[in-house]
């Protein structure tokens, strides 16, 4: 490496710090970071207000971790020059790849938001039939069914305005929950829906669901997650700390009482 390149690769590190807190800090407003309890609906009216500055900063963030790469390099041949064995060369070039492909797709990640940053409307769909089937599986009539077909379907508005979490692995859904803020007990939260895949049943999906949904709602500083359950899962909800308090008219059938159970978030 003559010494032209050594000067050109030694200032695309300034080049690029430069570039990286203007995408940062003045496209994206990333810097500093976005608070944790952050809720979904803020986040997406952050992106929505501000796509093309997410856009664009995020292609800045690829083009700077892109720049750093050469002023790595300059480092590396700096340090072989320096040891006597190139061990901590090879380990500082193998521990800057590494950072640069999780800086990378951390990266692509707020640019694929930016193009669209709600749910779309075919995974609404997806996870309304995901709950259809799962209610199905408790054996209700097909008129039965009918019937809450309507309750079980989430809409764009609900997504919005209320935290829905999904767990997926490799890509497939196995199910989701959401929480619903209650305006008449402000300590209290409910269990909007939460609802397992047929092919995910008895591998741990729904508990893993209710202690994630345990813990945000304990974490956005509720103390009560109240649930409207199913009779068939009453057991299941018992088993992790719920307890029946009295009953409520479902949504879907007339004339129908749903058992109502508390799970208390205290330490």
């Amino acid at each position: 490496m003559n010494l032209r390149t050594q000067l050109v690769c030694a200032w695309l590190g300034p080049i690029g710090t430069v570039i990286l807190f203007f995408a940062m800090f003045f496209l994206m407003g990333i810097l500093p970071p976005f608070r944790p309890s952050l809720a979904q609906g803020e986040l997406v009216a952050i992106y929505r207000q501000h796509p093309i500055g997410m856009l664009t900063g995020g292609l800045l963030l690829m083009l700077a971790t892109s720049i750093y790469m050469a002023f790595f390099a300059l480092v590396a041949v700096q340090m072989k020059r320096m040891e006597k064995t190139p061990f901590w060369t090879y380990v500082f070039l193998t521990s800057s790849i590494l950072a640069f492909y999780s800086v990378i797709v951390a990266e692509m990640v707020f640019s694929a938001a930016a193009y669209r940053p709600e749910r779309s409307d075919m995974l609404i769909q997806a996870l309304s039939d995901l709950a259809f089937r799962s209610k199905a599986l408790w054996g209700y009539s097909d008129e039965f069914m009918e019937g809450c077909r309507e309750e079980l379907a989430l809409t764009p508005d609900e997504i919005r305005e209320h935290p829905t979490y999904v767990l997926e692995r490799d890509g497939t859904v196995l199910g989701f929950y959401a929480l619903e803020p209650l305006a008449s007990a402000g300590e209290a939260i409910e269990l909007g829906h939460l609802f397992v895949a047929p092919t995910a049943v008895r591998r741990g999906v729904g508990r893993a669901l209710l202690e994630h949904a345990i813990a945000e709602a304990r974490r956005r500083g509720y103390r009560t997650l109240v649930i409207q359950s199913d009779p068939n899962a009453v057991p299941f909800y018992e088993s992790l700390g719920a307890r029946v308090v009295g009953t409520k008219d479902s949504a879907s059938i007339p004339g129908r009482r749903l058992p109502l159970l508390e799970r208390s978030l205290g330490p």
